[in-house]
Protein backbone atom coordinates (compact mmCIF):
# COMPACT_ATOMS: atom_id res chain seq x y z
CA UNK A 1 0.00 0.00 0.00
CA UNK A 2 1.49 3.22 -1.34
CA UNK A 3 0.52 6.64 0.99
CA UNK A 4 0.80 9.97 -0.76
CA UNK A 5 0.88 13.11 1.10
CA UNK A 6 -1.11 16.04 -0.48
CA UNK A 7 0.30 18.28 3.01
CA UNK A 8 0.41 21.66 1.83
CA UNK A 9 2.38 24.71 3.72
CA UNK A 10 1.30 25.36 7.09
CA UNK A 11 -0.76 22.92 7.99
CA UNK A 12 -0.10 20.61 10.92
CA UNK A 13 0.74 16.92 11.50
CA UNK A 14 -3.76 16.20 12.57
CA UNK A 15 -4.48 18.07 8.93
CA UNK A 16 -1.69 16.47 7.40
CA UNK A 17 -3.38 13.17 8.21
CA UNK A 18 -6.32 13.89 7.20
CA UNK A 19 -4.93 14.23 3.67
CA UNK A 20 -3.67 11.41 3.13
CA UNK A 21 -4.52 9.25 0.45
CA UNK A 22 -4.26 6.00 -0.22
CA UNK A 23 -3.46 3.88 -3.03
CA UNK A 24 -4.08 -0.16 -2.88
CA UNK A 25 -3.24 -2.62 -5.39
CA UNK A 26 -4.84 -5.40 -5.17
CA UNK A 27 -3.05 -8.95 -6.13
CA UNK A 28 -4.13 -12.65 -6.61
CA UNK A 29 -2.09 -15.62 -6.06
CA UNK A 30 -3.27 -17.93 -8.76
CA UNK A 31 -1.24 -20.96 -7.80
CA UNK A 32 -3.49 -20.43 -4.15
CA UNK A 33 -6.59 -19.52 -5.62
CA UNK A 34 -9.68 -22.36 -5.40
CA UNK A 35 -11.68 -19.95 -7.74
CA UNK A 36 -14.44 -20.15 -5.08
CA UNK A 37 -15.31 -16.32 -6.49
CA UNK A 38 -16.18 -15.35 -2.67
CA UNK A 39 -13.86 -12.29 -3.52
CA UNK A 40 -16.25 -11.46 -7.02
CA UNK A 41 -19.24 -11.30 -4.53
CA UNK A 42 -18.11 -8.89 -1.88
CA UNK A 43 -15.94 -6.53 -4.72
CA UNK A 44 -17.37 -7.49 -8.13
CA UNK A 45 -15.78 -3.90 -9.46
CA UNK A 46 -12.47 -4.97 -8.41
CA UNK A 47 -12.31 -9.19 -8.80
CA UNK A 48 -14.08 -11.41 -11.17
CA UNK A 49 -13.38 -15.33 -12.39
CA UNK A 50 -11.24 -15.53 -15.33
CA UNK A 51 -11.37 -18.01 -18.31
CA UNK A 52 -8.81 -19.87 -16.20
CA UNK A 53 -11.22 -20.55 -13.71
CA UNK A 54 -9.44 -18.60 -10.93
CA UNK A 55 -9.91 -14.91 -9.44
CA UNK A 56 -8.10 -12.08 -10.96
CA UNK A 57 -7.99 -8.08 -10.74
CA UNK A 58 -10.18 -6.79 -13.63
CA UNK A 59 -7.79 -5.12 -15.86
CA UNK A 60 -7.90 -1.29 -15.57
CA UNK A 61 -9.82 -1.57 -12.27
CA UNK A 62 -10.47 2.05 -10.50
CA UNK A 63 -9.93 0.86 -6.95
CA UNK A 64 -10.28 4.33 -5.08
CA UNK A 65 -12.88 4.50 -2.72
CA UNK A 66 -13.06 0.69 -2.61
CA UNK A 67 -10.39 -0.03 -0.17
CA UNK A 68 -12.89 -1.40 2.38
CA UNK A 69 -14.40 -4.09 -0.23
CA UNK A 70 -10.97 -4.94 -0.96
CA UNK A 71 -9.92 -5.81 2.49
CA UNK A 72 -13.35 -7.28 3.34
CA UNK A 73 -12.30 -9.88 0.57
CA UNK A 74 -8.91 -10.32 1.14
CA UNK A 75 -10.18 -11.43 4.92
CA UNK A 76 -13.09 -13.40 3.13
CA UNK A 77 -10.64 -15.34 1.28
CA UNK A 78 -10.68 -19.53 2.61
CA UNK A 79 -7.26 -19.44 1.22
CA UNK A 80 -5.65 -16.00 1.70
CA UNK A 81 -4.68 -15.90 -2.17
CA UNK A 82 -5.60 -12.02 -1.84
CA UNK A 83 -2.50 -9.60 -0.85
CA UNK A 84 -2.92 -5.88 -1.00
CA UNK A 85 0.41 -3.87 -1.89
Amino acid sequence: MQIKDDCGEGQNKTDSIKNKIMFMTPKVNKDLCIGCGTCASIAGDVFRIGSDGKAEVIPGCDCAGKEELINQAKDACPVQAISVE
